[in-house]
């Protein structure tokens, strides 16, 4: 093994977990049978959890499934998803279009400068966050001064280790010829950034609720915050999204005072500002429909939506 491959194993190697005992004693019959069972409610939930992000789409609120399967280690680091880790500048023929920020990692989704389809996706872990295997991988050129490499199961994501001690990738869908060249000046942009991060509204604490993921656009008000719902029912993602009004769109119900369109997954009030809704959305099984309502009629918006200078710390109130 060279130097080079040494490296590439200790970047890429996951923290490994302890083999499983074989000697269970499972019950082979009443495993298939919970199987079942869970297999039916696993089609239930994914259908409801497909309509909540069907709708958190097309507002164009970043729903990205991390690439980076990270693994955190024993002390459980969980960071401030107030603070943005890094930024991206406008390399490649890309340009931010919007951060999305975890306890665990962060998400850059860059658009094409030229207004061409696909877009570029930078992920990165926290500090202590470590990245899960990878089976695949092959030496690129460094990032910034640091080994770097093109993993994915067809070698088209670029992992590097950025500045800050953690680990990060990008990956594009965009159809370029030179995408891998590309790729590679993305990951050179990259930067470690101090600044905070937040939403243009809040909603009272509740103790039900532990926030997810917070996200918001480059140059417009468009934001959302996802959170963990707990309920007597099991656990949910409930997210508040501000979004540009959907034309046209049925309000047969009325949220607030305010004409509305309300279903049991998502609740939308068009124009609570000049162009922007909001949205409050769910994945449970059978719906919210109340809870939503309520919470939707509980979200404060900032007075100034497109001054970020207005924006709060924090969403809870």
């Amino acid at each position: 093994m060279n130097h080079d491959e040494d490296e590439g194993r200790q970047l890429l190697a996951p923290l490994r977990a302890v083999e499983p005992d074989i000697r269970t004693g499972v019950d082979i019959a009443k495993a298939k049978q919970a199987g079942r069972r869970t297999g039916r409610r696993r089609v239930i939930a994914g259908v409801a959890a497909a309509a909540s992000l069907a709708v958190l789409a097309a507002l164009g609120v970043p729903t990205v499934v991390s690439n980076l399967s990270e693994q955190v280690s024993p002390a459980n680091i969980k960071g401030d998803l107030f603070k943005q880790l890094v930024e991206v500048g406008t390399p490649g023929g890309f340009t931010p279009q919007s951060y999305m920020s975890t306890p665990t990692y962060q998400v850059v989704v860059l658009r094409r400068t030229d207004g061409g389809e696909g877009t570029a996706v930078v992920e990165v872990l926290r500090p202590g966050v470590a990245p899960g295997d990878a089976e695949k991988r092959q030496a690129a050129p460094d990032v910034n001064g640091g080994k770097a490499y093109w993993t994915g199961y067809d070698l088209g994501i670029l992992m590097w280790k950025w500045p800050g001690e953690g680990y990060a990738t990008v990956h594009s869908d965009a159809l370029f010829p030179d995408i891998k060249d590309r790729l590679h000046h993305i990951a050179q942009a990259v930067r470690p950034a101090a600044k905070p991060m937040s939403v243009p509204f809040t909603v009272p604490r509740d103790d039900s609720l532990t926030v997810r993921s917070i996200s918001a656009h480059v140059g417009q008000a468009t934001a959302s915050a996802s959170f963990t719902h707990l309920t007597q029912a099991g656990p949910s993602s409930v997210s508040v999204v501000l979004a540009p009004t959907e034309k046209p769109i049925q309000t047969p119900s009325t949220v607030g005072g305010r004409p509305a369109w309300v279903e049991p997954n998502a609740v939308k009030i068009p124009d609570v500002v000049p162009g922007y809704m909001l949205a409050v959305t769910t994945d449970a099984m059978q719906g919210e429909g109340e809870y939503l309502v309520r919470l939707a009629e509980s979200v404060r918006l900032v007075d100034d939506v497109n001054d970020r200078g207005t924006w709060p710390s924090g969403v809870w109130r």
